[in-house]
């Protein structure tokens, strides 16, 4: 048949770990495609974390899938990807199961993630080529790639699987993904579909469903190197991205690639049923400055929504931390003004709802100076926030005013302070006395190292994965002077990498670089000072 134009639907849904009844819903939600593609563990939900372990899990995806598989048979021409935990003997697998008219296909992932924030090996096991058996009858339980009845090819891969090695070359490619809030992962999608030809779309989740991470949806449609359709990034509903696509052309495509022929025509593939999918998106991918704009403000829509809270109170130093917070509350207003603007209960004015939303006051010292009160009602004033202005007060506890005096750590200084007074001002935690009615303070001077030397300490800790010894030959090429400045300031910032904090779940993982200790970067909070090895090996470089 020489028209071979395929009508394929991704979508983006906010499912919610051990929602079971409402993820159901949305997987049922029919788009008019062929073809619907959820994402990875859709059923139970990635963020499951050790709830994986409870057979009460397990039981209830079954029941889950019981409804969709039912389901399916309304819509015969349909084929329905989603993803669970299924258990085989005494072993957990993270599972793709294909659905169509009534069948299954159950499809295990053959290589685990465990870097960064994942954790997959510690409840799941890679591949077993065995049959499952279900109800009396067996359900292939292991790699396969379908075949249409007009012969289209659609291989089934889940995420870490891209890297592996281990890679496909039909028709179409389809990946179920979990991925959080990662800029530059977009791009290997529509590299490999440059270097294999072929239609390689993939599902993404949506939302803050595992403690720090947010995954940021952008579901794609890539065919040859090039971008068919995606879904927007940051997005707060549940999305659908479609588009029509010219197998003829993937044909032509790898004739032009010799060394993918061979693969192609000596694949040995089963058979399946037909694939479709309808529409079409443009291009759009967001700078990192635009995605933390969207980024962290998405997420405290989600933690807002999903806590049943009724609004944000942040108390403002005058400082770029907290004015950064108010800031992503306002953005958080702005974005969803531009979705639900036509409710009557978000209003007319993104101002107006951050008017009921945020809730500010100046947090104050009695060293704080009039500088950070003037920033304050300046910022305050720019968000339109409910602000109250408050004056010093001092703690007393037990008849006692403690008294506060150590450096603290800043954390990431962003730039999307509504403020210029904010955005200048000097990292200070207001905790010396003012000279001449200003701040005699600064971290950088407390800490002994400025902001921009720590920020390249933190990537060479992570992800360079220096020590100290390495970290300190990569601090050769500055113009820093050793004696005891370079020790120093290693122990005397190492408490606050490692305090613990009941918020550091809470907090948003944006990049694979941070400065705190958390649970993709664990050190011990209590060390050696001074290691022979590597103390030793750093001054006898010093001493020449």
């Amino acid at each position: 048949m020489f028209d071979r134009r395929v009508h394929l639907s991704v979508c983006t849904v906010n499912n919610w770990a051990l929602d079971f009844e409402r993820n159901l819903q949305r997987i049922l939600t029919n788009y008019g495609a062929r073809l619907r593609l959820g994402r990875e563990l859709e059923i139970p939900g990635y963020g499951c974390a050790d709830h994986f372990f409870e057979l009460d899990t397990a039981i209830h995806s079954w029941e889950i899938l019981k409804e969709i598989v039912r389901n399916s048979k309304k819509w015969p021409e349909l084929s329905i990807v989603t993803g669970m935990l299924v258990r085989q003997g005494m072993l957990f697998y993270n599972c793709l199961v294909a659905i169509l008219n009534g069948k299954i296909l159950i499809r295990p992932k053959m290589d685990l993630c465990d870097g960064d924030v994942y954790r997959e090996s510690r409840w799941f096991k890679t591949l077993s080529t065995i049959s499952f058996d279900l109800g009396g009858e067996t359900v292939p339980f292991r790699d396969r790639v379908l075949k249409s009845s007009d012969n289209v090819a659609v291989g089934l891969e889940i995420w870490e699987e891209l890297w592996s090695g281990y890679t496909y070359v039909p028709s179409v490619i389809v990946t179920r993904m979990f991925r959080f809030h990662n800029w530059s992962y977009f791009y290997s999608v529509v590299e490999f579909s440059s270097w294999a030809g072929g239609i390689y779309f993939y599902s993404n989740h949506r939302g803050c469903d595992s403690n720090r991470v947010y995954y940021d949806g952008m579901s794609t449609i890539a065919r040859n190197g090039k971008l068919y359709a995606q879904i927007p990034h940051f997005n707060i509903e549940d999305t659908v991205s479609t588009a029509v696509l010219d197998l003829n052309e993937t044909i032509t495509y790898r004739h032009r690639k010799i060394s993918n022929c061979y693969q192609v025509y000596t694949s040995l593939l089963p058979e399946y049923t037909t694939i479709l999918f309808d529409g079409k998106l443009t291009k759009r991918q967001l700078s990192p400055i635009k995605e933390l704009c969207r980024g962290p403000p998405a997420r405290l829509w989600y933690y807002l929504r999903r806590s049943k809270m009724s609004g944000y109170f942040v108390p403002l130093s005058g400082g770029q931390d907290s004015s950064s917070v108010a800031a992503m509350v306002r953005l958080m207003c702005n974005n969803g003004w531009d979705l639900g603007g036509d409710d009557p209960r978000v209003g007319e004015d993104p101002a107006v709802l951050c008017k009921k939303i945020l809730f500010t006051c100046h947090l104050a010292s009695e060293h704080s100076s009039t500088r950070a009160r003037l920033c304050v009602d300046s910022l305050a004033k720019d968000i339109n926030s409910n602000h109250f202005r408050s004056a010093c007060i001092q703690l007393r506890f037990v008849g006692l005013t403690p008294l506060f005096y150590f450096a603290l750590k800043k954390g990431d200084l962003m730039h999307q302070n509504a403020s210029t007074s904010v955005i200048d001002s000097m990292p200070t935690a207001g905790l010396k006395p003012l000279v001449n009615g200003d701040v005699s303070q600064t971290d950088e001077e407390e800490i002994g190292l400025t902001y921009a030397k720590l920020s390249v300490i933190g990537k060479l800790r992570r992800p360079s994965g220096l020590g100290r010894y390495g970290v300190f030959l990569a601090f050769l090429s500055w113009t820093l002077v050793y004696k005891e400045d370079i020790q120093r300031s290693y122990w005397y910032t190492r408490f606050f990498l490692s305090k613990i904090s009941p918020f550091i779940e809470n907090t948003y993982h944006a990049t694979e670089y941070s400065a705190d200790d958390h649970r993709t970067d664990m050190k011990r909070q209590f060390e050696q000072i001074r290691l022979k090895e590597s103390h030793g090996q750093k001054k006898n470089i010093v001493d020449g």
